[in-house]
């Protein structure tokens, strides 16, 4: 099937929020690198590879874009492919509706882990026959038995997400979780990897395949320098400048942030300019989009709210509203990701669209007390 032309724009995703103005809240889309985004966006990590599961996330994805979310977030290797597969599927049926344009969605997905096929369970004897003896790695580039960020590997892997989605370009393609890689090897390998995966990334933005490339990480962010999975954020840019020149097209970012997971916002672990620094304060230096995962972590944060926090949302019903709110109310955020596959989650959810979030100040007073 020939692959949808097109990516989001800056006059598409205005016209998205304008239409949907009427259903949400003016603040409820935030600005980004010319694009606007809603501040809720459409997660596919949570789920089992299957079909039922499929047609709950079509049915979820179908109705978030028609009801105010224009980011949808996927990966690879997201229960088996299944996740790309079925947002390429039900971005096709949007489109072909009339529903929205390419042009009004940011679509952003991932690749650094093997993503065997469904049922494969020797990861080496895959990564051999289908990476090492086609020439795209070598068994030494894959690190913890599942990660690989060898320039060629990469580029397979997005050329099979650009298949499964059905696009012919990437809003923001994300490399996962590079700090699995020191797990195995030490920070200088880790940096000169990226450096070489950068440069090819350069060349893929130029060639149409994805218009910004980023990082999506779980701990490497958050945690302190002395830290083996630490990941040194201002390094990283300085890669970028290397690899595209002041234009690079490294900005983005992904991160966990929640009611447990403030690190991002409070913890000055990064150093920029010569400053300790914040990964938000350099996001925002930087101009780079920058999306919350893990939101109610997992369920985890889905229950009793101590009174005092739960005060700051008197007009929210729900925990899970609460946490949301919560998250997209950071200053600087771009989107806040929140994997929904049950249209009951969905509508609760987006109750918060017709809500203002919390003010700089008013959030800033709840960090206080958290």
């Amino acid at each position: 099937m020939e692959r949808i032309i097109g990516y989001a724009t800056k006059v598409g995703t205005d016209r998205y929020r304008n239409r949907m103005l009427p259903l949400t809240h003016s603040l409820f889309y935030r600005e980004a690198r010319d694009l606007w985004f809603s501040s809720l966006g459409m997660g596919t990590y949570l789920g089992t590879p299957d079909v039922s599961t499929d047609v709950r996330y079509a049915e979820t994805l179908l109705q978030g874009v028609r009801m105010g979310c224009n980011v949808l977030d996927t990966a690879l290797n997201y229960r088996f492919q299944h996740s790309e597969k079925t947002v390429g599927k039900t971005l096709r049926l949007l489109l072909e509706k009339g529903f929205c344009q390419r042009d009004e969605l940011v679509i952003s997905t991932k690749g650094g882990f093997l993503s065997v096929q469904q049922g494969q369970e020797d990861y080496l004897d895959y990564f051999r026959k289908y990476y090492v003896d086609r020439g795209l790695a070598s068994m030494d580039d894959l690190v913890m038995g599942c990660h690989c960020l060898s320039p060629d590997f990469i580029f397979s892997e997005l050329e099979q997400s650009l298949n499964n989605l059905g696009l012919k370009t990437i809003d923001v393609y994300f490399i996962h979780n590079p700090e699995t890689q020191l797990e195995s090897v030490e920070p200088e390998l880790l940096y000169e990897r990226l450096s070489r995966l950068f440069t090819c990334m350069e060349d893929w933005v130029r060639a149409g395949k994805l218009r910004y490339y980023g990082i999506s990480t779980w701990k490497g962010l958050r945690v302190e320098p002395e830290e083996t999975e630490f990941l040194d954020l201002s390094r990283i840019l300085n890669i970028a400048r290397e690899a595209g020149g002041e234009a690079h097209h490294f900005r983005a970012l992904q991160f966990p942030y929640n009611m447990a997971m403030t690190e991002s916002w409070l913890e000055l672990n990064q150093q920029y300019q010569g400053e300790p620094a914040t990964v938000f304060s350099i996001a925002a230096s930087e101009e780079m989009i920058t999306y919350a995962s893990a939101p109610l972590l997992q369920g985890d944060l889905i229950g009793d709210m101590p009174d005092h926090l739960a005060s700051a949302f008197e007009s929210l019903e729900r925990p899970a509203q609460k946490a949301l709110q919560f998250t997209r109310s950071v200053p600087g955020l771009s989107s806040c990701l929140v994997g929904m596959s049950h249209l009951s989650h969905l509508n609760e959810n987006l109750a918060i669209s017709k809500l203002p979030p919390l003010s700089p100040d008013e959030y800033q007073g709840l960090l206080g007390i958290l």
